[in-house]
């Protein structure tokens, strides 16, 4: 996938936001547990506050003592996370054993909410920090109030917080891939009908096919519909510029018969050099005509999805040249791979292969060697002579937009050039080379059958 590709741009869009959205989540739990377990702790804390409460006496001399001990064992163990002390009106305090020698060095006026209890950290010498929770009593016959605290080590607390964070971090990793997969998976199958659209268009291009299949998403109907329109109205525009330039070309050929036979009477009665030339000029524009004819009937049967034996067609294309190869005395030579079949009509193939057998035996000494291969699912069919050939420049100039596409021969030289229309019009392409016989080799790579 590059950088311009839409599932690439889909999937990192996802990514982002499902990180975003994991992080987000990730911090609210956090943040959520954390508060849960603070409020847990601090609930309690009041609970035993509100026990020490209920059991707190103080003299009259406002000395404070308990008289029934406290339900919670943790009280009475040294540093075991859970703590009281008690100040009475006279400054003495009562501290739990779990203090041991340690104090809470409590604040002089911490601030109190609405019910009368304050909730505050500090760090209690040898017990940590730890979450105090705090209320003032007044005895009715005692000047002065008593401070009641009680805290709790708030290490679990943090320990848990954290244990919680490792396996939420976990937890939402895991999400997080699940949940990039599931993206990934969405998303190449949400797009499946664009890949089946670009396979249609593909068959299209490769004239299998005129219009785009129905069966797609609502969200695609309205671009199929136009892009069959789009095809409707091109296939239209092509087809009548064919009929127009095949009409114009057999509009011209009563007129060019008209003036050759002028320039034969010419040649015969009047100016035989004017003649002659005028003769060679109406001979150029009726072979380009046929040029164009040839191109316009094979233009035409392009998306008749035809598919056609390659070995039939050489045969019978040798029977026509037969008696031009006795009368010249050459020895033609076949090296066909079986079963080779052109995607295309059969009379392009003959059009092609017809051409180039005809210039071969032109300019063959003595030999000529036509072969067929499939090479990479491609037809590759070589007509290669043992005559004078063409030299190195003149086979670039030949193959080159508007050269000569011949062997010199005498005349507009114009076999070659529609082995090339015809050759372009099928995709393929044409190649001119050295032959190993001495002459020329002319190659041709077409679409196979079933391509």
């Amino acid at each position: 996938m590059t950088a311009r590709s839409l599932k690439l741009r889909l999937i990192l869009g996802s990514a982002v936001w499902i990180l975003v959205a994991l992080l987000a989540a990730g911090l609210a739990l956090q943040w959520f547990f954390r508060d849960l377990a603070e409020r847990r702790l601090e609930e309690e804390l009041v609970r035993h506050l509100d026990q020490i409460t209920g059991r707190l006496a103080i003299t009259l001399d406002g000395a404070a003592r308990l008289d029934v001990p406290l339900s919670d064992p943790r009280f009475a163990t040294p540093f075991s996370g859970l703590y009281y002390v008690v100040i009475g009106p006279d400054g003495r305090a009562v501290r739990s054993r779990s203090l041991w020698d340690s104090e809470l060095d409590l604040p002089a006026e911490p601030a109190a909410g609405a019910d009368g209890i304050a909730s505050y950290e500090l760090v209690a010498d040898g017990a940590g920090p730890v979450r105090v929770v705090e209320r003032r009593v007044r005895a009715y016959d005692v000047a002065g109030d008593a401070r009641i605290a009680v805290a709790a080590s708030i290490g679990p607390l943090i320990a848990d917080v954290a244990s919680f964070t490792r396996f939420l971090v976990t937890s939402l990793a895991l999400l997080g891939l699940l949940l990039l997969l599931a993206a990934f998976l969405a998303i190449r199958l949400g797009l499946l009908p664009l890949d089946r659209l670009g396979l249609e268009v593909a068959r299209i291009r490769k004239r299998e096919a005129e219009r785009l299949g129905a069966d797609v998403p609502s969200e695609l109907a309205p671009l199929v519909d136009e892009l069959n329109g789009l095809l409707a109205d091109n296939r239209a525009i092509v087809e009548r510029a064919q009929q127009d330039a095949a009409d114009l070309a057999h509009g011209l050929k009563t007129p060019l018969t008209i003036l050759n036979h002028e320039a034969e009477l010419l040649a015969v009665g009047g100016d035989p050099e004017l003649g002659q030339r005028l003769q060679v000029q109406v001979e150029r524009m009726r072979r380009r005509i046929d040029q164009r004819l040839a191109r316009a009937r094979a233009q035409a049967r392009l998306r008749s999805g035809e598919v056609v034996a390659v070995a039939p067609v050489v045969t019978g294309l040798v029977q026509v040249v037969r008696p031009l190869l006795e009368r010249r005395g050459l020895q033609l030579e076949l090296d066909l791979a079986p079963g080779l079949r052109f995607g295309g009509a059969r009379e392009d193939l003959e059009e092609m292969l017809g051409n180039l057998l005809e210039n071969a035996a032109k300019w063959a000494g003595h030999r000529i060697l036509v072969t067929g291969r499939l090479t990479e699912g491609r037809l590759v069919l070589v007509v290669a002579d043992d005559g004078p050939g063409l030299p190195d420049a003149d086979r670039a100039r030949a193959l080159s937009r508007g050269g000569r596409l011949d062997q010199q021969t005498p005349g507009d030289g114009l076999g070659l050039a529609i082995v090339g229309d015809l050759v372009e019009l099928h995709r393929g392409r044409m190649t001119l080379d050295r032959a190993r016989l001495g002459g020329l080799q002319v190659t041709l790579t077409l679409p196979a059958g079933g391509e």
